[in-house]
C-alpha cells in the first residue's frame, strides 16, 4: 500500500488530483490518498503517521511548504517520505527547497499528463524500496523504514516494533515477520530469549 499525501490550499486542484489517484486505484493499484487543505492540518497528521508520498504546495494561507519541508526532513528525521512540491512560484525558492531533498517539482498550472509522469515515476520507486518496513496495527497499515527500527519483541501471537519515538504493537510472530524481510541484511539478529 502506497500512501499519498496532497497539501495544498487549492480545494479544486486537490479534488483533481485525488481523482486521477482514486482512479489509479480502480485499476488495482494499492493506494490511499489523503487530502490536506491546511498547512497546520498536515502537520498534525504527519505526527501520528508516515506518507510514502507528499504533494506540497509551497504557498498556502497559515503555513509554506518550505516550513512543512524543514519539518518533515529536520523535526521529524523523515528522509525516505517523497515530496513534490507544487507552486506557481517555483523559481524563486529552488536553492532554498533544494536542501530538503524534494523527489520532483511541479510548476502550476500543470498539465494532468505531467502530474501522471511524475506521480508513476514516484510509485515505481516507492514499490521498488526494499528499505520500508509494511505491517498492520489496529486497522491500520503502517510503513516505517527499517533504519528507524530499533527492535522487534515477539510475545506469542504479538510483536512489539520499537522506533526512537513510537512503539507499535501487530499481531503476527517473529517468524512471519523475518520471512518478509530480510532481517539480517537489514541489520537485525535474533536473540532466543530460552539462553
Amino acid at each position: 500500500m502506497i500512501h499519498i499525501a496532497i497539501c495544498d490550499d487549492d480545494i479544486q486542484l486537490c479534488n483533481q488530483l485525488e481523482d486521477y489517484i482514486r482512479k489509479w486505484r480502480k485499476e488495482g493499484r494499492k493506494l490511499e490518498a489523503e487530502v490536506f487543505n491546511t498547512g497546520k492540518e498536515f502537520e498534525k497528521a504527519l505526527k501520528e503517521r508516515y506518507f510514502d508520498l507528499i504533494f506540497l504546495d509551497i504557498i498556502m494561507k497559515d503555513c509554506s511548504g518550505i516550513e512543512l519541508g524543514r519539518f518533515i526532513r529536520e523535526e521529524l528525521n523523515n528522509d525516505s517520505s517523497m515530496i513534490v512540491y507544487m507552486s506557481g512560484y517555483g523559481d524563486e525558492y529552488a536553492l532554498e527547497l533544494f536542501q530538503f531533498q524534494p523527489f520532483h517539482f511541479l510548476k502550476k498550472p500543470f498539465k494532468i499528463e505531467e502530474f501522471q509522469a511524475i506521480f508513476c515515476k514516484a510509485c515505481e520507486k516507492i514499490q521498488g524500496d526494499t528499505g520500508i518496513f509494511e505491517f498492520k496495527s489496529n486497522r491500520t497499515v503502517y510503513r516505517v523504514p527499517l533504519k528507524d527500527i530499533h527492535y522487534f519483541e515477539g510475545d506469542n501471537r504479538r510483536v512489539k516494533i520499537v522506533t526512537g519515538t513510537h512503539t507499535y504493537h501487530c499481531y503476527s510472530t517473529i517468524e512471519n515477520l523475518f520471512s518478509k524481510i530480510d532481517m539480517e541484511q537489514a541489520g537485525f539478529i535474533r536473540i532466543n530469549p530460552m539462553l
